[in-house]
């Protein structure tokens, strides 16, 4: 069975901040951090945007942050084998 990414908006704001690296990372060697990306389009960077839909070109994963393998059980199974930067 073939799983696919849903995009929806819930109306609320986020920005990440200049601490986002400040968040919690896998607590131990070997642990994946599964993550999705997203990319839109923005006219000029100086300015504020709606990420929405309408700019939305493509979202991309779930796959590990440190070692790239894309999600499946089989690799969610298996050791990460990426380093950490931290």
């Amino acid at each position: 069975m073939d799983e696919e990414i849903v995009v929806t908006s819930v109306g609320q704001p986020y920005e990440a901040g200049p601490n986002y690296r400040d968040r919690p990372m896998p607590e131990f060697v070997g642990q994946h951090l599964w993550i999705v990306t997203g990319v839109w389009r923005i006219e000029t960077p100086e300015a504020d945007h709606i990420l929405d839909a309408e700019n939305l070109l493509t979202v991309a994963g779930p796959g590990c942050w440190f070692c790239g393998e894309l999600y499946s059980p089989e690799a969610a199974d298996l050791p990460c084998a990426g380093v950490s930067d931290e």
